[in-house]
């Protein structure tokens, strides 16, 4: 009991660091969200199972969503029937109508959308314990489970719908699957792990390099037993069908889906392009491993108890390993980085932190003498580990704390309505106000997306009579950080100062949100 208390424990803390704020933004969205969400409300709003994007592909999530959203809405429909809103047929059109969608509904399903996530986060850390246990005992799981629940990374991604908390999921689970298949020699666990790894390529392709960890041990494993070809088969076949559960049109409308990978492909990103030699692997292991999940303390205890199991470990912890090495060489040695890739190592980080933290526990207990001594370095001990602990909890409160106060482009867009003309027509780019959602002032908008005001020059704003340009440091600055490959758009950046009037700049530090800045164009009032 005293063990399910500890790990309800640390599920609470988990749930209470991600929970903090939920609703930051709503009824805009700031992050990739709108990527996930907008092909599920499309399959639910025309009944079309084809999500048309394939960029992840990020299909495990948008039908998980789906799934959600249905009982979200069936939630809705409860409550409205129960409070005597709903009389007929025709009041339940009027709650899912486009318009109530827009007003009402879209911020529920945004909300209720991170609440999901969450939710994921909590079982990733579950199963996190589960494979502590297994391999390192209940107190080096239950360490685990409180190092994931801290994690920096883990509580910053946990909180907004994205592909990364699910795969975390996905691959934890598919890992726990084979550990069980390499004690037991079961099918039933081969599929299982082959079945959930498919998931994974589903939610994200480049998990499929688990599939490929699952493949390599069952055919070692199968030529002892002589069951090679078995095993290769199922691996393959119950992967597939993972992947085609929640990914069928990759396959069914493979035109459109590689075109969309192909897109995704890119060799080439503003301010992700990859580092000269080893600053690429040095930078992975400082922001996507390091900070993620902690700082020192962390990693030197994951290092701790790294060691035992590089010297004297058993197969089942050397093959623990094998994963996380992996994918993170192949990760840093894409031509694009971005520290969330690295999110899946995570989990297997905090395993070792655990188990560096309880052997370093029981090396002070068993070998420092007199006992009195050993009581006295582990209190230290433990309340150095403590400290460590409570400081990242704090700085991830202070994190959360942050997404209390508004965000800089709902302030702006704010002023905006209040203040430039209406029918003014606005040019912006993607990380700018969302002009386009809940409007309370008619504009013309001509929205870049993320193709960026400067990827034109201004005579062509000026040409399609455009009177107002917002643009923010979210762009701006990777330019200004690169000025040998981007000198062009440098450029169009300094012309628009220099030929534009500056009306507004939207600044605060404190708060969410990038700096933005609005021009008016020359022959332009209001």
């Amino acid at each position: 009991m005293r063990d399910n208390t500890a790990l309800i424990g640390v599920l609470v803390l988990a749930f209470a660091m991600r929970v903090m704020n939920l609703g930051y933004g709503l009824p805009y969205f700031y992050a990739d969200e709108p990527v996930f969400v907008g092909p599920t409300i499309y399959m639910l709003s025309s009944l079309d199972p084809n999500p048309h994007w394939f960029g992840h592909p990020g299909h495990f999530l948008m039908y998980l969503l789906a799934g959600w959203f249905i009982l979200v809405s069936l939630g809705v429909l409860a409550f409205r029937f129960l409070t005597g809103h709903i009389h007929g047929p025709a009041d339940v059109s009027a709650l899912f109508s486009a318009e109530t969608y827009r007003e009402v509904l879209r911020p529920v399903y945004y909300l209720s959308g991170r609440f999901l996530m969450v939710l994921l986060a909590l079982l990733a850390i579950l199963l996190t314990y589960r494979i502590g246990r297994k391999l390192f005992g209940k107190p080096a799981a239950l360490l685990a489970g409180l190092a994931l629940a801290v994690s920096p990374m883990l509580v910053a991604g946990g909180r907004f719908i994205r592909t990364d908390i699910p795969g975390v999921v996905l691959i934890v689970l598919s890992q726990f699957f084979l550990l069980n298949f390499i004690e037991e020699k079961k099918n039933k666990w081969l599929i299982a792990a082959s079945l959930t790894a498919g998931f994974a390529i589903a939610d994200k392709y480049t998990l499929g390099l688990f599939m490929l960890l699952i493949l390599a041990y069952a055919v070692e494993d199968g030529l002892k037993r002589r069951k090679a070809a078995v095993n290769l088969l199922t691996v393959l076949a119950f992967t597939f069908i993972g992947f085609f559960v929640f990914a069928p049109f990759v396959l069914l409308d493979f035109k459109h889906a590689i075109a969309d990978i192909l897109l995704e492909t890119e060799t080439t990103h503003l301010g992700a392009d990859r580092l000269p030699g080893l600053q690429n692997y040095y930078w992975y292991f400082k922001y996507g491993v390091y900070d993620a999940v902690g700082g020192a303390f962390f990693m030197a205890f994951a290092a701790v108890g790294l060691i035992p199991v590089c010297l004297k470990g058993d197969f089942k912890k050397r093959f623990f390993l094998v994963f996380p090495l992996v994918y993170f060489f192949v990760m840093a040695s894409a031509s694009i980085r971005f520290q969330n890739r690295l999110m899946p190592v995570l989990p297997f980080v905090a395993v070792l932190f655990g188990a560096g933290v309880h052997g370093t526990h029981r090396f002070i207990s068993g070998r420092i003498r007199p006992r009195a001594a050993a009581r006295a370095v582990l209190i230290v001990f433990w309340v150095l580990t403590f400290a460590a602990l409570v400081s990242v909890a704090v700085r991830d409160y202070r994190y959360a704390e942050t997404f209390s106060r508004t965000d800089s482009r709902t302030i702006a867009k704010e002023w905006i309505e209040s203040h430039l003309p209406a029918g003014s027509k606005i040019a912006y780019e993607d990380y700018a106000p969302q002009m386009q959602v809940n409007p309370k002032r008619p504009f013309v908008l001509l929205d870049r997306g993320y193709d960026k005001i400067v990827s034109l020059p201004l005579s062509a704003y000026e040409e399609q009579s455009v009177d107002y340009i917002i643009i923010t440091d979210s762009f701006r600055s990777r330019f200004f950080e690169e000025p040998k490959k981007y000198g062009l758009e440098i450029q169009r950046y300094k012309e628009l100062v220099k030929k534009t009037e500056l009306v507004k700049v939207f600044s605060y530090p404190d708060h969410p949100g990038p700096v933005i800045r609005i021009y008016r164009l020359k022959g332009t009032t209001g």
